[in-house]
């Protein structure tokens, strides 16, 4: 799991399978299965400092400018329909075109699809302990690997069918049009339109450190790589409102079109493997390091898409995160019930990072022998 995940959609609830007791923090010794249905609750939490919550404001923030701006760019074609307009979510539609460039043609249709989603929010989680999966230890804390299952639905985007998409554009030009076309508008008959042959170039965004001064540490380089040709439709569009929603297979079975690909046969949860890290009792050095998790900044968990030059290294070099991933921080909900009597067995908190990089080994001297 390498995804960030906003802390305002991470699972509330998180129940933890732990059958050889490994949230006693105690080491890697206990290899024997203990309890086979031993589960326990656990809650998120997160604090509430202003440092702290920073990151989450800035990330709802994010989705409402989203939201936003898809909207000022549907606003803005549906005033202008035309190939000039930044055009939203959606298809364009014209016939296979072989004849010659710039010569008039009827309007192309513009299918407008609804906005996709947001990915859900989890409201549980569960996690899968194993002594065997041990990853190794500080002063502080032990370290395995674990796996993390949630619903699907948190990690994969709803589907939409272009098959059905096109069957509600047919009936929609039958409902607008006719069967024979007899109530269309003359104007999508109009040669309005045309296509034309455009080239493009394919710009490489490069960073590098040459040329760098005290006041400017980086230096972006914008290079002109490949060029290519295409044809492509200039002109006005006939706007179409398509009917048909996203799909998610835990509210209702997929449509008969997605029904036959084999990748529409699915469990409604997934699992993913991460980093539990769980503290020696007494310890409160975890709950600092969630602390500074949350007050990162989002660009230290992100994986830079462009490249960098970084002499003497001739080859751009993608740029990676800073930080793993944070995946939660949680701790028991409750005292551990164990047949008809409440004790006080420790449970250690659980810091969730995404899984990344190798444990690092001590090298001793040879006066440390």
């Amino acid at each position: 799991m390498e995804e960030y995940i906003p802390q305002s959609r991470l699972p509330k609830r998180l129940v933890v399978h732990d059958p050889c007791n490994v949230l006693s923090a105690t080491g890697p010794c206990a290899r024997v299965q203990e309890n086979p249905g031993s589960v326990y609750e656990y809650e998120l939490r997160l604090s509430d400092k202003p440092e702290h919550t920073k990151r989450r404001e800035d990330d709802e923030e994010d989705l409402v400018k989203r939201e936003t701006n898809d909207k000022r760019i549907l606003d803005n074609f549906l005033a202008n329909p035309h190939s000039s307009t930044t055009r939203p979510h959606g298809l364009e539609i014209r016939e296979f075109y072989s004849g010659p460039i710039n010569v008039p043609t009827t309007p192309a249709i513009y299918v407008v699809l609804p906005p996709c989603p947001p990915l859900a929010t989890a409201n549980e989680g569960h996690l899968y302990l194993s002594p065997n999966e041990y990853v190794g230890e500080g002063n502080h804390s032990y370290v395995y690997k674990a796996e993390w299952e949630l619903p699907r639905s948190c990690l994969v985007e709803e589907r939409i069918c272009i098959d059905c998409v096109m069957e509600d554009l047919g009936a929609i030009l039958r409902e607008e049009d006719g069967e024979n076309g007899e109530t269309r508008d003359r104007k999508w008959d109009e040669l309005s339109g045309k296509m034309v042959s455009k080239e493009t170039s394919i710009f490489q965004h490069l960073m590098t450190t040459e040329g760098a001064t005290k006041d400017v540490d980086d230096i972006y380089v914008i290079r002109e790589g490949q060029k290519s040709t295409e044809v492509v439709y200039e002109g006005p569009y006939r706007v179409i409102h398509s009917r048909v929603k996203y799909q998610n297979l835990a509210r209702a079975p997929y449509c008969r079109h997605l029904q036959k690909a084999k990748n529409s046969i699915h469990p409604l949860t997934t699992k993913v493997q991460v980093t539990a890290k769980l503290s020696i009792q007494y310890d409160l050095h975890l709950a600092r390091e969630a602390e500074n998790y949350q007050r990162f900044p989002k660009h230290f968990f992100e994986h830079w898409s462009g490249y960098n030059l970084l002499p003497p290294l001739d080859d751009p070099t993608p740029v990676g995160p800073l930080v793993p991933q944070f995946y939660g921080y949680y701790v028991p909900k409750q005292d551990v019930s164990e047949g008809n009597k409440t004790t006080k067995r420790y449970l250690s908190p659980i810091l969730l990072i995404e899984h990344c990089g190798k444990p690092m080994q001590a090298v001793h001297s040879i006066d440390d022998k």
